[in-house]
Order: C-alpha cells, then structure tokens, then sequence
C-alpha cells in the first residue's frame, strides 16, 4: 500500500516504466508480444483506469486553478 504522501509519485515511476516496457515491445522487431495473458488483460484494465484518472485530475486541476 502507498502511504499519501507519495503515491502519485510511485505510481507515476512505475507508469513510466510500463511506458518504456511497451515502447520496447513495439520497436523491437518481434511479431510475439512478451506479456502474459494475465498482463496483457492488466494493460488492457488499465487504459479505462488512466481514462477515469485524466478526466479526475483535469478536473481537480481546474480547481485548483493550474
């Protein structure tokens, strides 16, 4: 569990890695994707969570006034 206080800051380091995870993935030539099934479910999971998260935060920021 995160504490609070450093929470988006973990998880945004651990976003970027997944980023560069894909990145390889996608430019490394091979035609097989690496991920399990499992993984490739999280990832696709994921994209409707970061969805949720852009739509909060924008908000939150907008009131914020940044």
């Amino acid at each position: 569990m995160n504490m609070s206080y450093c929470k988006f800051r973990n998880t945004r380091t651990d976003l970027q890695d997944c980023t560069y995870t894909l990145d390889e993935l996608l430019n490394d030539g091979t035609e097989e994707p690496d991920l399990s099934p499992e993984e490739l479910q999280a990832m696709k999971n994921m994209i409707d969570i970061a969805g949720e998260f852009i739509e909060y935060a924008e908000t939150y920021l907008e009131e914020l006034g940044d």
